[in-house]
């Protein structure tokens, strides 16, 4: 039953990692293109310092970008503490606690975080 169970999450990542790849590239592709032309435009999903927001089959990506405020760099850090951060929580063991499948991308220069997105209403 457990080994069923380790390879049903094997899959659902397996699905997730391919997923992620298949649409962070095509939002790096299309990131010149004016937003009418892209088939993901950003979204406006709340905050602004960790970078671009987009959602793509219940995906939302972040992209990493410099601005005014932060240099990419600064932006990527950010990126990468959100993962340090998950991880914390993961390994903390609170039960019944939830947390989504996540993962960084790194591509073409590009840094995303990318989060399944979760089924959660108000």
């Amino acid at each position: 039953e457990k080994i069923m169970a380790y390879n049903r999450v094997s899959t659902i990542t397996q699905d997730f990692m391919t997923a992620l790849k298949l649409y962070g590239h095509l939002i790096v592709a299309e990131a010149d293109l004016e937003r009418t032309q892209q088939a993901f435009s950003p979204k406006n999903l709340g905050g602004y310092i960790g970078g671009f927001k987009y959602n793509a089959n219940n995906l939302v990506f972040k992209v990493s970008f410099s601005s005014e405020v932060l240099g990419f760099d600064e932006s990527c850090k950010i990126a990468g503490h959100d993962i340090k951060s998950l991880n914390q929580m993961f390994n903390a063991d609170v039960s019944p606690i939830q947390f989504p499948l996540m993962g960084l991308f790194d591509y073409k220069g590009y840094r995303m975080i990318v989060m399944a997105q979760l089924p959660i209403t108000k």
